[in-house]
């Protein structure tokens, strides 16, 4: 990363999602993020659930992609 901060990152499936966790140790503390990506049944949307946690308190963000 740019500030020289190495992220730890591990991916892994849990059923049908795939899970990516990150965490970034910066000098005022530890910023974890989750991430799950999953697929729809008939394979036209794909979610990503995304939860941030750090000193700066807690964050979640949701992204939907539709196969036009």
């Amino acid at each position: 990363m740019p500030d020289g901060d190495e992220p730890m990152t591990a991916a892994e499936w849990k059923g049908n999602a795939l899970v990516i966790v990150t965490t970034i140790k910066e000098p005022d503390g530890a910023v974890e993020t989750r991430e799950r990506w999953t697929l729809s049944a008939d394979g036209n949307t794909l979610t990503k659930q995304r939860h941030s946690h750090g000193p700066k308190g807690d964050r979640d963000e949701t992204l939907v992609l539709e196969k036009q």
